[in-house]
């Protein structure tokens, strides 16, 4: 995998495996968005580390950090042209 550079055409069962991770990405936002860490929590497996502006670390404490916002503020999420990389079992996405 080749971050940042052209994907070579996907095989059909890849376009799936894509469209499932863009769906998960879509799906945390919503649990987020939504106040439903339950499962948003799900939506992480347990090794997923989380690198954004405001937080480093795990995404159980991410989960939980997002929790603890939830009262404070509103959000609405917008994910557009999101970019996936596979290999193996393995996918980074960037929106």
């Amino acid at each position: 995998m080749k971050l940042l550079t052209k994907n070579a055409p996907f095989t059909a069962a890849e376009v799936v495996d894509k469209a499932n991770i863009i769906e998960l990405i879509q799906f945390e936002r919503f649990c987020r968005d939504n106040s439903l860490f339950d499962e948003m929590n799900k939506t992480y497996t347990d090794d997923a580390k989380i690198e954004i502006s405001w937080f480093q670390g795990s995404a159980k404490d991410f989960v939980s950090e997002s929790a603890n916002m939830a009262g404070n503020t509103r959000t609405s999420h917008q994910i557009y042209n999101t970019q996936v990389w596979m290999t193996g079992d393995r996918a980074v996405a960037i929106m």
